[in-house]
C-alpha cells in the first residue's frame, strides 16, 4: 500500500519546510554577536545601521522582543516534525524539543556575544508545548469535518 501523489507532495513540502526551518534556527541561535560583548548601545546602533539587512536587525533586536520570540521558537519544529512523522508519540516530540532547547543554551555559552539563560530554556520548552497544544487543536478542528 503506497502513498498517493498528493500525500507525497505534502510530505516533500513538509520536509523542505522542516530543513529550511532548521537551517534558519541554527543560523539565528548559533550566529556570533561579538558587538554585544561591549554593551555599547551606540556601537550596536551604528553596526545595525551599516549592516542594514533584516537578519542583523532580527539578530540584534530589542531584548524583550527576543525574549517573546523564545516562546514561539520551537513551535514550528514540533508542528513540522509531526507533519513529517505523525505517528511519533507526543512525549517523544516533547523530549526532542526540550533536548534541542537545552543543547542550544549549552552551546551558546561558548559563542561570542551569545548568552545562555535558564529563562530562555524555559520559554523554549513552553514553545514546544505550545506546538503540542496546536497539534491537538488542529486535529480536533480538522477531524471534526471528515472528507
Amino acid at each position: 500500500m503506497g502513498i498517493s501523489g498528493g500525500q507525497f507532495r505534502k510530505h516533500r513540502l513538509a520536509a523542505a519546510l522542516f530543513i529550511s526551518y532548521l537551517l534558519l534556527l541554527a543560523l539565528f541561535v548559533f550566529f556570533p554577536r561579538p558587538i554585544l560583548e561591549t554593551g555599547n548601545e551606540s556601537a550596536i546602533a551604528e553596526f545595525i545601521q551599516s549592516h542594514a539587512n533584516v537578519f542583523y536587525k532580527i539578530l540584534y533586536a530589542d531584548t524583550h522582543l527576543v525574549a517573546y520570540a523564545n516562546y514561539l521558537m520551537l513551535t514550528p519544529f514540533i508542528l513540522l516534525a509531526h507533519a513529517l512523522s505523525p505517528k511519533t508519540r507526543k512525549r517523544t516530540l516533547a523530549l526532542i524539543g526540550t533536548l534541542i532547547s537545552l543543547a542550544i543554551e549549552l552551546v551558546q555559552r561558548f559563542i561570542p556575544g551569545r548568552v545562555s539563560d535558564i529563562r530562555d530554556l524555559y520559554s523554549n520548552v513552553i514553545s514546544v508545548f505550545l506546538g503540542l497544544i496546536l497539534i491537538r487543536f488542529l486535529h480536533a478542528l480538522f477531524n471534526r469535518y471528515p472528507d
